[in-house]
């Protein structure tokens, strides 16, 4: 038992280690640019547009000048979400959807502020800066080694969980009482 439980937390100790051994990007020199545009079409201006990466932090900010433009210089290359602070400092709903650069790209993305319900909920779908943005960004080869990396951790996991039915228990079990008379 003992050296099933070692081995499944050495297994366990790598994968976690393999999966947080994730290199951080180099710059590329991608750039992102584009033009923030008010619910009407108009420039909308004194606002704050953040560069939001795919783990949900945002990395960069840049502020939106009188015509509306904003620009990201430098980016690694990646999967990004943009995110709008007003000039109050409160978050704005966006329609925007995820943006993917490459090593060098210069791109233009234009976002649009939309207006938000009475409840206070976007009319526009938010974007999703967890999971989905991540697996989005992802190569093929990523991909495949996230999903055989996570079938060995359930194998590993099945077969640790399997052997322990294999060993005799290691508490007392009582016996049940006897049913009939003791012959007396």
């Amino acid at each position: 038992m003992r050296s099933t439980t070692r081995q499944m937390t050495t297994w366990m100790a790598l994968v976690a280690l393999t999966f947080a051994a994730t290199p951080a990007r180099a710059r590329s020199g991608a750039v992102l640019e584009g033009r923030l545009m008010a619910v009407d079409g108009r420039a909308a201006e004194g606002f704050r547009l953040q560069l939001i990466d795919e783990h949900g932090e945002e990395i960069a900010g840049a502020p939106v000048d009188s015509e509306g433009q904003y620009a990201f210089a430098d980016l690694s290359e990646g999967s990004y979400a943009l995110g709008v602070v007003t000039p109050e400092g409160r978050r704005a709903p966006v329609a925007s959807p995820a943006v993917r650069l490459a090593a060098g790209q210069r791109l233009r993305h234009d976002v649009k502020l939309v207006t938000a319900t009475a409840e206070g909920q976007e009319l526009a779908a938010g974007t999703n800066y967890g999971c989905g943005l991540w697996w989005a960004s992802l190569s093929r080869a990523s991909k495949a080694w996230v999903l055989l990396s996570g079938l060995a951790i359930v194998g590993i996991t099945v077969a640790a969980v399997g052997s322990d039915d294999d060993e005799p228990a290691s508490s007392p079990v009582m016996p049940p009482p006897a049913l009939g008379g003791s012959g007396s």
